[in-house]
């Protein structure tokens, strides 16, 4: 989860502001082809990307999608909802490109999680590994001892997802060791050392 300070300059005694507040509390979804999907990020847009997103969305909306709050999150869930690519790795990447700022995100969709970091490396992107799994922050002071020898810092502009699957040798194959380390990648190995893809 990521908690958001989503109440940050709210004036409590306006309705329309507690709603736009609580529109802002993470993780937020979205929809793509028929499928949610959720994010959490850390960061900001910076003022004319916001306006050029809000141009563009406006442009090319052919329905009435309800905008809960113009905020930067609200736009970078909407340019993907809004593509016209046919898969979600697609309108990810084509979305992450219209983005400036500083900003560290996470997204789920489909049982795969997807995280990115601005070009630039403004804001932190840290991975983790442990014996059940791993954990993707954009603080690094959730990690105790435990994480000292698998704790990872995303190169800047850095995007990357993995996910478990029947065929992988059709992949890039990430091999992980007894306490979920990534030991290596292999690309499209003919004797796949585990069924997750990169």
């Amino acid at each position: 989860g990521h908690v958001r300070y989503a109440t940050s300059g709210v004036d409590f005694s306006d309705e329309q502001s507690i709603e736009q507040a609580k529109a802002a509390i993470q993780p937020m979804h979205g929809n793509f082809l028929g499928d949610p999907f959720f994010m959490s990020f850390n960061g900001n847009l910076v003022p004319s990307c916001i306006k050029r997103l809000y141009q563009n969305l406006y442009k090319r909306e052919l329905t009435d999608l309800s905008w809960r709050n113009c905020v930067d999150s609200e736009l970078m869930i909407r340019s993907i909802e809004t593509s016209t690519r046919p898969t979600f790795l697609e309108a990810l990447l084509d979305a992450v490109s219209l983005w400036d700022g500083a900003f560290s995100v996470v997204f789920l969709y489909k049982n795969t999680l997807y995280a990115a970091r601005d070009p630039r490396g403004f804001r932190p992107l840290e991975f983790g590994c442990f014996a059940n799994g791993y954990i993707i922050s954009s603080e690094n002071n959730i990690f105790d001892e435990n994480f000292s020898d698998t704790l990872r810092d995303f190169a800047s502009g850095a995007m990357t997802f993995y996910k478990e699957v029947p065929d992988p040798e059709r992949f890039g194959v990430v091999e992980v060791d007894g306490n979920g380390r990534v030991v290596s990648i292999e690309e499209k190995p003919k004797t796949p050392k585990s069924n997750f893809a990169q």
